[in-house]
């Protein structure tokens, strides 16, 4: 939903009666700003109102119950000019804040997705471009250029953005009618090398090539390439890359999965060399490199349905994910998510979620999600959680709403190292690092406009 404002800032009046006096009683532009936003804030704690551990693999086994106490939000203000001839531009400008105790709001390069890794109590000035459009040669292409979220695509119960280019670059979207997307951006820090900063690019083109057949089947498919490269990010180490370039498919079923009104997607990803990682497959280049002969593979199957059931919403979601040579030769690890998140309406303003997730990982010498030195690491982490929710539209995408919650939460890792011995079951749910599960208790709302 938008928030538009009409004829309210002085500037706006300001521009109007300039352009009446240049042009008399036909004004050049007419303008509007819109006002966006998202935002959540809750708090989290154990039985005894001690503070509870933090959160446990949120974009594998869900995020309901499942995000510490955090406040984050988004504001956007967006000014939009429209000329005589149709053409039309928009200015987008984006601040986040973020006081989340478990993850603060970093650059762009820190992690894809609705928050980063730097100081908590941040603000970033997360988007700041200008787009154009609706011009003749091509009425449905949009050109732009700044910093801004570029081909994000996220499974909503996780908050994992499985595709997410976001940077400062320059692109368009929607080309040739509506198929061809192509940006190129700048991400993470500069590398020092023969006395010259060197910046990682990201090249990402997305093509809808079944869109103008006439097979509605294929027509929303879509196939995607990238390309990343940073000159000297290797070292010098003959082993690693500058470079890296991945490949995607991903298709969009009707409905969902043609059983029920809502939506669903299947996905396969795959990259190489420096984007043959799990935490580069998929996102702009963040200036980790690999090795030559890293290889990813990312296998996603997700979607929502709209009462598949009499008052009765549902998403799930499935992520599977393999990554050989992720730094050294020998470096192998798997891992998969499973998410289930139903939601039961008892009228339009009072819902109970339930959200269950499971995940397992895989590794042998596994840095690429654990700790080096190690020969084999398995880990199991699972949740469940229960969410009475009030709102206005208790429709699975209704906001805002305000949710209390129980979740009991836990997990098993054992790290087998190069000596050969195990430990039993390292991970440690709660604050106390004194037992692998444990029972939270919580409150949060969630708002988006």
């Amino acid at each position: 939903m938008k928030k538009t404002f009409r004829g309210t800032v002085k500037g706006g009046l300001v521009a109007g009666a300039l352009a009446l006096m240049a042009f008399g009683s036909q004004p050049l532009f007419a303008g509007t700003f819109e006002f966006h936003g998202y935002a959540r804030s809750g708090e989290m704690f154990a039985p005894g109102l001690y503070t509870a551990g933090g959160q446990v693999d949120e974009h594998w086994i869900g995020r309901l119950g499942n995000e510490g106490n955090q406040n984050y939000l988004e504001s956007e203000l967006v000014n939009s000019d429209t000329a005589s001839d149709g053409s039309w531009a928009k200015y987008h400008v984006m601040l986040v804040i973020n006081s989340n105790g478990f993850n603060g709001t970093g650059a762009f390069s820190n992690y894809p997705g609705s928050y980063g890794n730097g100081g908590v109590g941040d603000i970033l000035m997360r988007q700041a471009y200008v787009e154009m459009g609706g011009f003749a040669w091509d009425p449905k292409a949009v050109y732009w250029i700044g910093e801004k979220y570029i081909g994000r695509d996220d499974i909503h119960i996780l908050d994992f953005f499985w595709r997410d280019f976001s940077g400062e670059g320059i692109g368009v979207t929607n080309a040739f009618n509506g198929m061809v997307d192509l940006s190129v951006e700048s991400t993470g820090s500069a590398n020092g090398a023969n006395g010259e900063n060197y910046l990682p690019f990201n090249t990402d083109l997305r093509v809808r090539p079944f869109m103008t057949m006439g097979i509605d089947a294929l027509s929303s498919m879509e196939l995607e390439a990238a390309v990343s490269y940073q000159y000297g990010i290797s070292g010098g180490n003959s082993k690693q890359s500058d470079y890296g370039y991945q490949f995607a498919a991903v298709y969009p079923f009707p409905k969902f999965f043609g059983i029920a009104d809502g939506f669903s997607k299947a996905a396969i990803q795959l990259g190489f060399a420096n984007d043959g990682t799990d935490w580069n497959l998929g996102h702009a280049y963040t200036g980790a490199a690999a090795s030559k002969d890293a290889v990813a593979v990312r296998f996603i199957v997700f979607g929502e349905a709209n009462n598949i059931l009499p008052n009765l919403d549902l998403m799930p979601a499935i992520v599977y994910t393999t990554a050989k040579s992720g730094v050294t030769n020998e470096d192998q690890a798997s891992k998969l998510g499973i998410a289930l998140r139903p939601v039961y309406k008892f009228n339009n303003n009072l819902s109970l979620q339930v959200e269950g997730g499971y995940s397992h990982t895989f590794g042998t010498n596994s840095v690429t999600w654990y700790q080096g030195n190690s020969i084999n690491t398995t880990a199991d982490y699972y949740k469940v959680t229960v969410a009475p929710t009030l709102s206005l539209n208790s429709g699975f995408w209704g906001r805002p709403q305000l949710r209390m919650f129980y979740t009991f939460v836990g997990g098993d890792v054992y790290v087998g190292t190069a000596a050969g011995t195990t430990t039993v079951n390292s991970f440690h749910a709660d604050n106390a690092n004194s037992s692998n599960t444990e029972s939270r208790f919580g409150f949060q709302f969630e708002t988006w406009f």
